[in-house]
């Protein structure tokens, strides 16, 4: 092809062609001016409002990890230690140095009778001592066991367990007294008919002692015990710091002038000292508990018992924190009852407190959960005013802290934190709505980011701590709904919830929608009277052709909701995943209208999913299953027994007309008599008692088989490592033979080699005498 004329002419024309680029920049820049013009706008036509919730984003938004972990740390935070000068103001006031040191002959006298009583044990056990002497040592044992009455549930370690440990344990440490059970019993004797401070001082000191007697092996227990879940790393970090914190406390620990020698005084001294010390300390303070009061710093009571509360309060936070045993520290939380009011005029053992209170929330054993939840909220009931912030915002963060996972082995732990923020509220409505209000607006600023245009931003959603945290608020505000500060969120709960089911409207997360709708029908129950949308959303699922489709796999496996956020694509397409969903629907169905059966509008508020599922059942007559026809009947029969019964009783009740209506809404509100049931509420009753047992023996069997599990991997652990101690004194064996070898071979080696070059040279000098000239080097020789 020739190039046409005007082409040539406008290749020629340099200033033509210099003008044509020129007006393409300027319109480029006009295209990138109109461009951010268009962007400003955008940014000016925001709302104030919205403004304001990307301003406060960083301060107010998700609970991240960071700010959880600055609020327990700041719950702890050290302070200087005057253990010494306590421990030793205790000291001077118990004894004088010449009477300690009589003491102590005491207790080696006690000893030396121990040993002696051991020997002629031994000689019973030869038949050298008769009868006599043994009855007489059983009657000194029974009178010692007279002397102090131990409480139920803690086994003491058998008498001649403890006579063995005291042969190797009771000698004196360090020049100390050691703790005999004699003296426990003369100081609780002393404490309850005379409230001696003497006696209660010195078993403070014993307290002390127990309490402090294995800080060594502190750091690796408690490494052990709070393990988290991400890398080794991390956990090193962990322990490294943990391990100096406790290094840092233990130069301040005080040699305290008694020693316990064995497990058994261990738990006598903490139990006795926690059991007796409160009653001492209120006759001298002359604090009366009925008054619910802290007691008060002025009066001269409290100067002659504030050494001894300063000492027993720091010992018993040391306690609770190092205590490995469960059954202890049960009786520990028990007994600490008892001293909560006295923490109330300390701020910084109240905070720490507070922390290990909230630590033992997420225990394994129910009874630590309940006790460590009753001394919480007695806390907030006593202290002043700041301290309830602290109790409502530390268990919402133990909550978050720990939903991160919902399973049948933590599902009743996160139940009961969320039981726990439910009942703190209850303590002052006023804070508690501030702290409802920030927490639900966070979630609301998650959800608005969640409904953004990018490839899964649904995750800010569907994950466990916020559906944790929105069924927190949800019993919570249906918890208390006649409250004034709790009405004006109802809301805007109700439009997050509404706003989760539409985030992602698929067959993988249609449990979600199912747990939302479940949410929103226990509100409205809480409630009463409140007509909640949900039938559009119901029915819409229905229509999803995973549902009503001819499923095209079958599995044994059964499909659980109440622990999985999202299924598989696999479990889709299976006859279980659309017999349940069926199921949960029509159940959901069920709730909604026996809510509003006793409505006087009954039949007008059913009628629309009473059309809806007749022509559902006949269009979709083929594809679906049996068993689901037949629950779609049962639920029309069930819906037109109640219009007919609501029916009935509007024509039969001459006092409600529509003049009535409108001047007296009472009369309509309680159109039927409480006594009375619809049929819709019979069968509801019925079927939710069906499914709670049903997810009971769910819950027990995914238990049983995950617990067999764990056996089979630690016992297949075990004969692993039994194997591995043969296989690896076998592989020793065979190293070693391997190297002897190894040696052997290299020591012939290295003597070829010597040979060769003492040969070597004598053929080199031997041809150079017959030549002068030398060959040059070839690999062939090498």
């Amino acid at each position: 092809m020739k190039p046409k004329k005007s082409t040539k002419r406008f290749n020629k024309n340099t200033k033509l062609r210099a003008a044509v680029v020129k007006g393409r920049r300027i319109k480029k820049s006009k295209n990138h001016e109109e461009k951010i013009k268009n962007q400003k706008i955008l940014e000016e036509d925001m709302s104030d409002h919205e403004e304001e919730e990307n301003e406060n984003v960083q301060s107010l938004g998700a609970v991240t990890s960071e700010e959880v972990a600055n609020f327990f740390s700041s719950l702890s935070k050290e302070e200087l230690s005057d253990d010494e000068d306590e421990i030793n103001e205790l000291v001077a006031d118990v004894d004088d140095p010449e009477t300690l040191e009589t003491r102590k002959e005491e207790s080696d006298s006690e000893s030396d009778q121990e040993s002696a009583a051991a020997k002629i044990e031994q000689k019973l056990e030869n038949g050298d001592v008769g009868d006599d002497s043994d009855d007489e040592e059983q009657d000194e044992e029974d009178d010692d066991s007279e002397e102090f009455v131990k409480p139920e549930g803690i086994d003491d370690v058998e008498e001649e367990e403890e006579e063995e440990e005291t042969k190797e344990e009771d000698e004196p440490q360090d020049g100390r007294i050691k703790v005999t059970k004699q003296q426990i019993a003369s100081w609780v004797n002393d404490m309850r008919k005379s409230n001696s401070l003497k006696s209660l001082k010195r078993m403070l000191l014993a307290f002390y002692s127990a309490a402090h007697m294995n800080d060594e092996n502190i750091p690796k227990s408690r490494a052990k015990l709070k393990k988290s879940d991400d890398d080794d790393d991390d956990d090193q970090d962990d322990v490294d710091k943990q391990s100096k914190r406790r290094k840092k406390k233990s130069e301040h620990v005080v040699n305290s002038p008694y020693s316990i020698p064995n497990n058994a005084i261990y738990m006598r001294t903490v139990i006795a000292c926690l059991k007796y010390s409160p009653s001492v300390l209120q006759h001298h303070s002359k604090f009366d508990p009925e008054n619910k009061r802290i007691p008060s710093k002025d009066g001269s009571g409290w100067k002659k018992v504030a050494v001894c509360i300063k000492s027993l309060l720091k010992t018993l936070l040391h306690l609770i924190n190092y205590t490995v045993s469960k059954d202890l520290l049960s009786y520990i939380l028990l007994y600490a009852e008892k001293l909560l009011p006295y923490f109330g005029n300390y701020t910084h053992q109240s905070r720490h407190l507070l922390k290990c209170m909230l630590n033992c929330l997420n225990n394994e054993k129910e009874i630590i959960r309940y006790q460590s939840f009753v001394n919480i909220r007695i806390m907030a009931q006593l202290y002043p005013y700041p301290f309830v912030d602290l109790t409502l915002k530390g268990a919402y963060f133990t909550l978050v802290q720990n939903a991160h996972l919902y399973n049948p082995s933590n599902y009743a732990i996160i139940d009961f934190l969320k039981n726990t923020v439910v009942e703190l509220c209850r303590v002052d409505f006023k804070t508690s709505y501030q702290h409802a209000f920030v927490y639900i607006r966070e979630l609301a600023i998650k959800l608005r980011r969640a409904l953004e245009p990018k490839k899964q931003s649904y995750v800010e959603c569907y994950n466990w701590k916020f559906m944790s945290s929105l069924d927190t608020w949800v019993r919570a505000v249906g918890q208390y709904p006649g409250e004034n500060e709790f009405k004006d969120l109802i809301y805007p709960l109700i439009q997050i919830v509404l706003g989760t089911i539409q985030v992602h409207k698929q067959a993988k997360h249609f449990s979600v929608i199912i747990k939302c709708l479940d949410m929103l029908n226990t509100l409205a129950r809480s409630i009463g009277h409140l007509y909640i949308p949900i039938m559009p959303v119901a029915l819409d699922l229905l229509e999803s052709p995973q549902i009503y489709s001819v499923p095209k796999h079958m599995s044994n496996v059964p499909v659980d909701f109440e622990f999985k956020l999202s299924t598989k694509k696999q479990q889709i397409q299976t006859k279980e995943f659309n017999s349940r969903v069926m199921d949960d629907l029509i159940f959901v169905i069920y709730d909604h209208l026996s809510l509003h059966s006793r409505s006087i509008a009954f039949p007008e508020i059913s009628f629309p999913a009473q059309h809806y599922l007749k022509k559902y059942a006949n269009v979709h007559s083929k594809s679906l299953h049996a068993s689901q026809q037949k629950k779609i009947v049962t639920l029309l029969n069930r819906i037109k027994e109640s219009c007919e019964f609501c029916m009935s009783k509007r024509s039969t009740s001459d006092s409600i007309t529509p003049s009535t209506m409108s001047n007296d809404l009472s009369k309509v509100r309680n159109f039927l008599d409480e006594s009375v049931e619809t049929p819709l509420e019979k069968y509801y009753k019925s079927e939710k008692q069906e499914r709670d047992v049903a997810l009971v023996q769910r819950i027990e069997s995914r238990v049983q088989s995950e617990s067999k599990k764990n056996e089979e991997i630690d016992s297949d652990d075990d004969e692993e490592e039994e194997e591995g101690g043969d296989d690896e004194e076998e592989e020793e064996e065979m190293v070693s033979k391997k190297k002897s070898k190894k040696d052997q071979v290299g020591k012939k080696r290295e003597r070829v080699e010597e040979e060769e070059e003492e040969k070597e040279p004598v053929k080199k000098v031997k041809k150079s005498k017959k030549s002068d000239t030398v060959k040059p080097f070839s690999m062939d020789e090498f």
